[in-house]
């Protein structure tokens, strides 16, 4: 790291200078190095004086000129800009879909009770089959220069999907399914080349610049991305809730449509702009100098290569093996959540007046959201308040009792739907509301996030790692898990609906 960093070029000045400052502060700068072995394992060696063999001398006149307190508030002031430009790229990834999954009811009168499962099918089939190339077949070093240019073409895309649907509603044009399908199915691909470059981008900046926090930063926006049209679609509600005919109800799905992608699609170009700016940092150049460095001389700089399954096939199959009954508890988990979301629109109402008619799959959508994303963060939560609940979270005996308690709730979900007559006769005389379904639904779905996150500290602690320090391979390994049990459930709900 310390000879790429002594390379004399004008883009570097940036980075030489934060050493310049941390020096200045410090008498002596030590960091870790990190390599990570052939097994996947990442080891932190003994710390090494970065600055002892760095002659920094910058040549950025702007900033050299600069007092001290500038200098420093210069610095910070671009890592800012680094983790909210990754933040707002991570939103905007998987954005377009979440409006489209979220405004179900426009949707279900073009494509019927099966609508989530037919575009849920359309999205994830070649979001899986986009992570998987880049997972399974992605060089060691692949350009750079390329992700930044499939991020740029993937989110306009997106952003033109999301102007879109306004126009047609405006217009009063209704899309042929067959549209939708193809448009939904290529939202896909782009979600997927954007989350795995978006991604590949963040790790470059925690690998070769001072930036760190990227990946976090992503994945926190990958969370908001959920949460924007839940939030719009929660808003709505209180007008919802006064529809009094169909007329009305109509009115209000068109208003929220309005509302939901307009809002989408000014995110999406906030992140189309914060990546031409990004692109043109000092930080990015030099992590692509440096990225590039590495894989032309093929040695270790800092950190290895990154850890993909496709530069470690034989090991990544071994531990496939070692992790099966984790990753497909994680398979069935995340099946049993995307089967129970395609059944929404097929859910019964106790109640005939026009809210609970027309919106019970939204209010229902809208708890999956919000249970699911607070059951992905309590087990952090817990572990942040104290570390002990990490070993109770490793148990093999609590990830069969969740598993088996998920199973019977959705068991119970589904009755609900194909056996209604009979809950309805049994809980008539208390449920006018649908309160037991929502509450069931919500109650399932706040499980399964909490047992998604669970099984991933589970899985990493079967093959000697933590919550904090995760294996790479068992990583790719869950979340490819995940997103064939997703495709798995929406499929069977699609035969079934």
């Amino acid at each position: 790291w310390g000879t790429l960093s002594s390379s004399q070029t004008d883009d570097d000045g940036f980075n030489r200078l934060s050493l310049t400052i941390r020096s200045a502060a410090m008498a002596r700068v030590n960091a870790p190095v990190e390599s990570s072995d052939d097994s996947g394992h990442t080891n932190i060696s003994e710390t090494t004086s970065l600055l002892s063999s760095v002659q920094v001398r910058p040549r950025n006149r702007r900033l050299s000129e600069l007092s001290a307190p500038s200098l420093t508030a210069e610095v910070n002031r671009r890592h800012r800009f680094v983790l909210a430009a990754f933040f707002v790229l991570g939103t905007a990834s998987d954005l377009a879909w979440n409006c489209i999954y979220m405004s179900v009811v426009y949707f279900e009168d073009i494509l019927g009770k099966s609508v989530i499962a037919e575009l849920g099918l359309a999205q994830n089939l070649p979001w899986l089959a986009v992570m998987m190339l880049v997972t399974l077949t992605a060089s060691r070093h692949p350009s750079t220069t390329f992700k930044v240019n499939s991020i740029l073409a993937t989110h306009t895309f997106m952003l033109a999907l999301c102007c879109l649907f306004p126009v047609l509603v405006s217009l009063n044009i209704t899309p042929k399914p067959i549209l939708l399908f193809v448009l939904v199915a290529a939202n896909g691909v782009c979600t997927g080349l954007s989350q795995a470059n978006v991604a590949q981008l963040a790790g470059l900046f925690s690998q070769y610049s001072l930036t760190h926090g990227a990946v976090a930063a992503q994945l926190t926006g990958a969370g908001f991305g959920i949460a924007i049209p839940t939030i719009i679609q929660s808003g709505l509600l209180p007008k919802m809730i006064q529809a009094k005919n169909d007329d009305q109800a109509q009115d209000i799905t068109l208003l929220s449509l309005k509302l939901v992608f307009p809002i989408a699609g000014s995110i999406i170009f906030m992140s189309l702009v914060a990546m031409l700016v990004l692109s043109r940092q000092p930080h990015l150049r030099q992590a692509m100098r440096s990225a590039e460095c590495a894989g032309a001389c093929r040695k270790s700089v800092g950190n290895r290569e990154q850890v993909l399954l496709s530069n470690h096939r034989a090991f990544a199959w071994q531990r496939f093996k070692y992790l099966f009954v984790a990753c497909t508890m994680e398979f069935v988990t995340a099946g049993l959540s995307a089967y129970s979301c395609a059944l929404t629109p097929s859910v019964p109402s106790n109640d005939s007046s026009t809210f609970w008619v027309t919106y019970l799959p939204t209010v229902l959508l809208i708890g999956f959201s919000l249970s699911s994303f607070l059951g992905r963060a309590l087990p952090t939560w817990l572990m942040s308040l104290n570390p002990r609940w990490e070993n109770l979270f490793r148990s093999s005996g609590l990830v069969w009792s969740i598993m088996v308690l998920r199973i019977l709730m959705a068991g119970t979900f589904v009755t609900y739907i194909y056996q209604h007559d009979w809950f309805n006769h049994a809980i008539n005389h208390w449920d006018t509301h649908n309160s037991m379904v929502v509450v069931l639904f919500t109650l399932t779905s706040l499980l399964g996030g909490m047992h998604t996150v669970i099984l991933s500290i589970y899985a990493n602690n079967q093959c000697g790692h933590t919550a904090e320090t995760p294996c790479p391979i068992a990583s790719q390994l869950i979340f490819l898990s995940i997103q064939a049990g997703s495709v798995a459930g929406l499929g069977i709900a699609a035969i079934h609906t």
